[in-house]
């Protein structure tokens, strides 16, 4: 039995795909951002016109809970406390700089 890279594999099967590439790419942002972009005008087409595709931030949830969020170590702006003066402060990532 050949073993399968996935990564190739999905990027392959998957993200290069002319008809299931642009929804998995936009599947991947809903996650990250919360948001929802319209697909391409060439993909729309082809293949599916709905006025339910649209640009448009799926849910306040949706955002608050984004990917985006955990991958920057940071909050959404306005909708999680991040306690006073936290904006002040290097995000928890970043590495000490020293003036040497």
């Amino acid at each position: 039995i050949e073993k399968i890279d996935f990564d190739d594999f999905f990027r392959d099967a998957l993200l290069d795909d002319p008809k299931l590439g642009p929804v998995a790419k936009n599947l991947t942002k809903m996650w990250y951002l919360g948001n929802w972009e319209q697909m391409p005008a060439n993909w729309r087409e082809q293949y599916v016109t709905s006025s339910l595709d649209a640009t448009k931030v799926v849910s306040a949830d949706a955002y608050r809970e984004g990917l985006v969020w955990l991958a920057l170590d940071a909050h959404p702006m306005g909708a999680k406390p991040m306690g006073y003066g936290t904006w002040g402060e290097k995000p928890g990532f970043w590495p000490e700089t020293r003036d040497e």
